[in-house]
């Protein structure tokens, strides 16, 4: 018997799928397929992943260093570099 139904479901962040209904198929062995109900909805976009980055990090409280603070620290960096020339 080739008998094939459809459910709709979900991929939890485990990898394990939760289906919206109860499956009507007899016990037994059964072959999975597994489709996107939303195509494109998989892989996000360059942009979207540096705004969802930036929105994560900002909701977290981080703050970036300020250009000021990355200037000093190669700065510093080249100071060290040349003190060990010097050396």
């Amino acid at each position: 018997m080739n008998d094939t139904i459809t459910v709709r479901g979900v991929v939890l962040q485990d990898g394990s799928l939760r289906l919206d209904a109860p499956l009507t198929l007899p016990p037994g062995e059964v072959e999975v397929s597994i489709r996107s109900a939303t195509p494109g909805k998989g892989k996000e976009s360059l942009l979207d992943y540096l705004e969802r980055i930036r929105a994560e990090e900002a909701a977290s409280g981080y703050v970036p260093r300020s250009a000021e603070e990355i200037q000093e620290q190669l700065r510093q960096a080249d100071e060290a570099w040349e003190d060990r020339g010097d050396a």
